[in-house]
């Protein structure tokens, strides 16, 4: 098994604490949105994508490390998430989708690399280079993030 399948496990309102094995590549849209419970999720080594909407919703969800597999994350994955107060963008990441931390409690974004970033409208318009010191500073990576990136997203040359 190398995909969890999109909304395996939507609206599932007993999960609170989830290991996601060390086989699993892919989490496709949607597959953890609206838990209401889940407040931890241990993310294996080894994977790459976190499509849309994954933990849209999870308005509990505090604990989560993105593993340096990770190069994809999507739209809204993390919107609506209010107990996540910081998160960390591994190097490996490539994309980071619209609103991926959209409505969230999120107000420290680290990068582990902060060079080569632009801010897309779309895959045809060239983006717009993101000021390294911006994402350099937690606080105003969190800020223009959430500002800046509701109908753009983030891609990484």
């Amino acid at each position: 098994l190398t995909v969890i399948q999109s909304f395996a496990f939507e609206n599932c309102k007993s999960l609170e604490n989830v290991t996601i094995p060390k086989s699993i590549k892919t989490l496709e849209v949607g597959t953890f949105s609206k838990c209401d419970r889940l407040k931890k999720i241990i993310l294996p080594n080894g994977l790459t994508k976190i499509d849309n909407y994954v933990f849209s919703y999870c308005k509990l969800l505090e604990e989560i490390n993105i593993p340096d597999t990770v190069t994809y994350i999507g739209n809204s994955c993390f919107s609506n998430c209010k107990n996540i107060k910081e998160m960390t963008i591994p190097e490996n990441v490539k994309h980071i989708g619209e609103s991926a931390f959209g409505y969230s409690g999120v107000d420290k974004i680290y990068f582990a690399e902060t060079n080569g970033w632009l801010l897309c409208q779309d895959a045809v318009t060239p983006g717009t280079e993101v000021d390294p010191a911006i994402l350099a500073d937690p606080q105003k990576a969190a800020e223009y993030l959430k500002k800046n990136c509701d109908e753009k997203y983030l891609e990484r040359k």
